[in-house]
């Protein structure tokens, strides 16, 4: 391969002048982080424990030594991420979000790569066709996308993001976003996915398929993959790889598609790389259940400001009054429950705190479909994996596919915490599921109940050929 010769820029439009009078005052930020992570962190108890209370100590010490000097924010954001993944939870997310500390590498781009094939190289275009790029082997174990073509202005050979392989899973690295946690990615044929964020599709030297396309037009126009489709007399096919800020719009499909999915025996529910987001999946119930959904408490670790934070959830359902489609999602004892915990809160001596949750009540047994696969992998965490644990609760649904990722035993991203510095964004789960104690899943995510071992562009017709005799 032709030698690679890095290239360090500036970012088109920004000055060095304005990046060289960026500071902060790192130690501050981590005493804060630190602080506010013992206090109201809904994982601390558990994870520090007197068996990790040393190392965790240790970690403290060396942290607290590093930034003493240290005053540039990219560099201190390194330092305190190492803090935020001591605890290997990636709902507890730390982020640093700044345009002049992009990263902004460019190479020459190499003439043979093209004729060459594996995993990751060729050239690939984005879901709108608007970016074309070359991805290429830098090093073992890692590639770079370089652009070749795009109406944004950075140079040609402008490195969009470099993929990593760590611990035999693949990683990406985008040159504008650092958080805390890993960002997956997976291949689907010629279609990469970088987690639930974006898609491209290869065009050479191997080009994608007819349906492979059209997959990856599906992601056009803000539609993030979701797709609608029957597949034949017998089943219906419903793809969604994010729950992300696209509520509506699954529920204006659901609609749109009801006639049709009812008419078919069977449902295949494809959640392949959905990293969760919000509960879009609540409008796929009523083809789901077979019997009240039952959602279990979660526990709220008690500190004054989690206890602001839940009655300030929870003021909406006690003081307001509820729309009327809500109320049968709040019968009389589920409102008391509510209006019992918002009243104790601020009393409480409990260190942890039972917050009731609603149910979804059962109108009738959808006659069809009679039968759901649920495709779930490695890529699907965080409201996906609630989802499957509630659909456990249902005799029609038989879920296929891989173990999930593992990132709901402590829960969501609902509040920010501040920290000295403004481009800083700190979020804490204050609250811990029903199953943490005794059935944790971050390590291990949740396992199907028929483990698909082929590649996965056969996982779709093992699930059609295995459903009906189940």
């Amino acid at each position: 391969m032709k030698k690679l010769y890095y290239l360090a820029i500036l970012l088109i439009g920004v000055e060095f002048g304005l990046f060289a009078q960026i500071s902060c005052n790192c130690q501050e930020n981590l005493q804060k982080m630190i602080q506010k992570t013992e206090l109201n962190y809904a994982g601390f108890p558990s994870k520090v424990s007197a068996k990790k209370g040393v190392v965790y100590e240790k970690l403290k010490t060396s942290l607290l030594e590093k930034t003493k000097q240290e005053i540039n924010p990219k560099a201190c954001f390194g330092i305190l991420k190492q803090y935020v993944r001591f605890f290997k939870d990636k709902h507890f997310s730390f982020s640093y979000r700044e345009k002049s500390a992009n990263d902004s590498v460019v190479l020459s781009i190499p003439k043979s790569f093209v004729n060459k094939f594996n995993l990751w190289e060729g050239v690939w275009i984005n879901e709108d066709s608007t970016t074309k790029i070359a991805i290429v082997n830098t090093a073992p174990n890692v590639y770079k996308a370089l652009k070749l073509e795009g109406k944004d202005s950075y140079p040609k050979g402008f490195v969009y993001f470099t993929l990593v392989k760590k611990n035999q899973h693949w990683y990406a690295e985008l040159f504008d976003t650092f958080m805390s946690n890993d960002i997956p990615v997976s291949t689907k044929g010629n279609l990469l996915f970088i987690w639930n964020f974006n898609i491209w599709a290869r065009i050479a030297p191997q080009k994608a398929s007819t349906e492979e396309v059209k997959e990856l037009s599906t992601w056009r126009n803000h539609q993030q993959g979701v797709h609608f489709e029957s597949l034949n007399k017998d089943f219906f096919y419903i793809r969604i790889p994010s729950f992300g800020n696209n509520d509506g719009y699954i529920q204006s499909l659901v609609a749109q598609y009801h006639q049709d999915i009812i008419k078919h025996p069977y449902l295949i529910l494809d959640l392949r790389g959905n990293g969760g987001g919000e509960s879009g999946w609540v409008h796929l119930l009523p083809y789901l259940m077979t019997n009240p959904i039952r959602q279990e408490k979660s526990q709220l670790r008690v500190s004054p400001e989690n206890v602001m934070h839940k009655r300030n959830d929870l003021s909406g359902y006690v003081i307001q009054e509820l729309p009327k489609e809500y109320l049968k999602y709040f019968p009389d004892t589920i409102m008391q429950a509510y209006r019992q915990a918002y009243e104790e809160l601020p009393k409480t001596t409990k260190k942890f705190y039972s917050i009731p949750s609603v149910q979804f009540p059962l109108d009738s047994v959808s006659q069809k479909p009679k039968k759901v696969a649920v495709l779930f992998d490695e890529l699907c965490g965080s409201s996906t994996e609630y989802f499957f644990y509630l659909l456990k609760q249902s005799s029609k649904v038989v879920t296929y596919g891989q173990h999930t990722l593992g990132m709901m035993d402590y829960e969501g991203m609902s509040n920010r915490t501040e920290l000295p510095y403004r481009n800083y964004y700190l979020y804490i789960p204050i609250s811990q599921s029903s199953w943490t104690i005794k059935h944790p899943i971050d390590e291990t995510g949740f396992s199907p109940q028929v483990i698909l071992h082929d590649p996965q562009k056969y996982w779709i017709e093992k699930a059609m050929k295995d459903l009906p005799k189940r």
